[in-house]
């Protein structure tokens, strides 16, 4: 005999088809003379919503042709959707985002950080506690210049410039150096004041090793 849903070939009497699930409408076997016999007809599949409650297996009718998986205590079967989630594109794009910023802050750090940093300027310094007293970007015609500055990633034995440029000037006012050691870790400077005091206008502390410019800041006297 044959299945009556998808037409797989099924043996004599066969209740339900094993690759559909499709129940089958089957003669019952002959009734010897003069016996009486009771058959009963199994019941169709009970859908039973209570996932909590105990539910015997039966057989379900479906048209899913691949794996199935059970799941649960309910005897119930699922089947994967194969619908690609959304979002997965720009969840690794954030991840790679994230790897690339951890790994440059990590060589910054291995590397000491930024050549120059930390640069202040006022009108004095106290040797005792390393700080810029008087600390202003702007400053009078009679005021001393005091510049500090941390030293972060300079190669050893490298000399370190720090010039002033007065606005577009090619040539410095005044121009101090360093022989940059591993243990120098900051320093400071002070600018000669002129006899006639400061001209009114824009200058510029450049940071030089080499012919590289590694920071610059600028001042103002007005």
């Amino acid at each position: 005999m044959y299945c009556k849903n998808c037409g797989s070939k099924l043996e004599d009497q066969a209740k339900f088809c094993p690759n559909c699930g499709a129940q089958q409408e089957t003669a019952p076997d002959p009734m010897p003379s003069g016996q009486d016999t009771e058959y009963t007809v199994p019941n169709s599949f009970d859908y039973n919503d209570d996932l909590t409650g105990k539910q015997e297996y039966q057989y379900q009718k479906t048209g899913f042709k691949g794996k199935q998986w059970q799941s649960g205590t309910s005897g119930s079967i699922g089947f994967g959707s194969g619908e690609r989630k959304k979002g997965g594109f720009k969840k690794i794009l954030t991840f790679a985002f994230i790897a690339v910023v951890a790994i440059i802050a990590i060589s910054f750090i291995i590397a000491g950080g930024a050549p120059i940093s930390g640069i202040e300027t006022g009108t004095g310094f106290d040797t005792l506690t390393s700080e810029i007293t008087g600390e202003t970007d702007t400053f009078a015609p009679t005021d001393q210049i005091f510049v500090f500055f941390d030293i972060g990633a300079i190669e050893s034995g490298s000399t370190l410039y720090v010039s002033l440029y007065f606005e577009d000037d090619v040539y410095s006012y005044e121009t101090y150096e360093w022989t940059i050691t591993d243990d120098l870790g900051s320093g400071y400077t002070s600018f000669t004041r002129p006899t006639g005091g400061w001209t009114i206008g824009e200058y510029t502390i450049e940071f030089v090793v080499g012919e590289e410019l590694l920071e610059s800041t600028t001042i103002t006297v007005e």
